[in-house]
């Protein structure tokens, strides 16, 4: 932890707002990551897939991460103050009364996240794009998983329809490597695409 503890206030109802839309995409079967970052004078809250955003006035040299029911637990029980002070606190995130464990890493990590309505193609892509570790950190496993089952399923349909023209599982999946390349990224091993954001 750093020598000042990251600590920052927010308007209320500039959280409630942020918990509210957050609270949707925090609620999942599988276990879901979340975190909290400062850039620039504005905190973003991120879970799973989606993020909000907010003024903040503080400081918060860092990224806290947490199971993202957290989100749901703050929704529920957000005090009615005009302030809302957030801060962590060794490995607890503190906010308005409330306790939850979490994990600091010094380093401001750029949050990841997949668009809202993000295709099936653009979802794998990030299996390219990103390490496991990356994607475990930033909750988005469960939608990679989805997304995989989903090519799985279609791929062991379309391999037997084309059995008599000797076209395997195999090679759909270069096809679709290769084409998934075309679409998200410069060229076939780069990966500039969607990591610098073009």
């Amino acid at each position: 932890m750093p020598a000042t503890a990251p600590s920052v206030i927010v308007n209320r109802t500039d959280l409630w707002d942020a918990l509210k839309y957050l609270k949707p995409y925090s609620r999942s079967k599988k276990p879901r990551r979340a975190a909290i970052v400062l850039d620039s004078g504005v905190l973003i809250l991120q879970s799973g897939p989606v993020s909000a955003r907010m003024r903040a006035e503080g400081q918060w040299d860092g990224t806290a991460r947490f199971a993202a029911l957290v989100f749901v637990a703050l929704y529920e029980g957000l005090p009615d103050t005009d302030e809302i002070q957030i801060r962590v606190d060794g490995d607890r995130l503190r906010v308005a009364g409330f306790s939850f464990p979490c994990n600091w890493d010094v380093m401001r990590e750029p949050l990841l996240f997949i668009p809202l309505g993000a295709s099936a193609n653009m979802v794998l892509s990030y299996r390219l794009l990103y390490t496991e570790a990356e994607l475990t950190r930033a909750g988005l496993i469960a939608e990679l998983r989805s997304a995989e089952n989903l090519r799985d399923k279609a791929f062991a349909a379309a391999a037997k329809a084309l059995e008599p023209l000797e076209i395997t599982k195999r090679d759909l999946m270069e096809y679709h490597e290769l084409r998934i390349r075309q679409l998200y990224l410069r060229t076939a091993g780069s990966e500039d695409g969607i990591r610098n954001g073009s």
